[in-house]
């Protein structure tokens, strides 16, 4: 959940333009960052780090990157922050230590920088580093929420729709994921096109589900393709795969007949589909 590919999606904004001046002088002379120059700013160490992170014009080394994340944590750069937690978390060039992620998460945190919120409340939810608190945890999303931070919106439809430190109230669930989904957060697509599948705090829409469920299949989300792929062993409805099944043959993955039948060829449409962008 913490890991970079899902952390872009909500700090894109603030990383690109560093990045993209960054990446010239990487790809000109790769051995000369940060080389007794000048001093750089939060922003330029933070380009360094993520080119070193994800391998973008250099080779990747998690150990620069976690060099450059701390310089740039000393300036109180609460990205910086939340990615030398993440680093701990995933044992990233250090020996993976839950307890010092935590320590990360709640500085950057406490800068205000909301995917710190959604990562320590992670932390409390799963008692990862810290003793499971539940109810801390959803406070902490909220916050993330509030901050306009997606995969916390998400977290908070799963908190109403399976009763954890609030009533269980399938309406409020539908209400987190619908926002989740106006936000951006790939993973929400599939949860709210189960509510309209079953009629779980909204009224049942086949087609709206169908649309949905498919959105989330191309945004790369596990759930939706690992549902699909079983399709024959879920009570997921006919008439709902069917629909799937359609826009599938509309976007080239399926070539078959469209009636609703999940055999081999339509899942192999679907792992085409899955496949077609990378994972979230």
């Amino acid at each position: 959940m913490k890991r970079k590919a899902i952390l872009l999606a909500s700090i894109v904004f603030y990383t690109v333009i560093s990045l993209m001046t960054v990446n010239l002088a990487l790809a000109a002379n790769p051995d000369k960052l940060n080389n007794g120059g000048p001093a750089v700013n939060a922003e330029t160490l933070i380009a360094e780090a993520d080119a070193y992170y994800d391998g973008v014009d250099v080779n990747q080394d998690f150990a620069k990157a976690l060099a450059d994340y701390r310089k740039a944590a000393a300036l109180g750069n609460g990205y910086a922050m939340n990615m030398v937690g993440v680093m701990y978390d995933d044992g990233q060039s250090v020996k993976a230590d839950p307890v010092e992620a935590v320590d990360w998460f709640t500085k950057a945190a406490d800068t205000g920088y909301p995917t710190g919120w959604y990562n320590l409340g992670g932390h409390y939810r799963d008692g990862l580093g810290v003793k499971a608190d539940p109810a801390k945890a959803l406070a902490l999303y909220r916050q993330a929420a509030d901050a306009g931070q997606p995969l916390a919106m998400t977290q908070i439809g799963d908190f109403y729709y399976a009763g954890l430190a609030v009533d269980k109230d399938d309406a409020e669930a539908a209400s987190w994921y619908q926002k989740a989904v106006d936000a951006g957060a790939a993973e929400a697509y599939w949860r709210l096109a189960l509510r309209y599948v079953y009629g779980e705090g909204v009224g049942r829409d086949t087609h709206k589900a169908a649309q949905l469920g498919y959105q989330a299949l191309l945004a790369g989300v596990p759930e939706a393709r690992d549902n699909l792929d079983k399709a024959r062993k879920t009570d997921l409805p006919p008439n709902f795969l069917k629909e799937v099944q359609q826009l599938l043959s509309e976007d080239g993955f399926y070539k078959g007949k469209v009636d609703g039948s999940y055999g081999p060829a339509t899942v192999a449409a679907v792992d085409k589909a899955f496949n077609s962008k990378p994972p979230q």
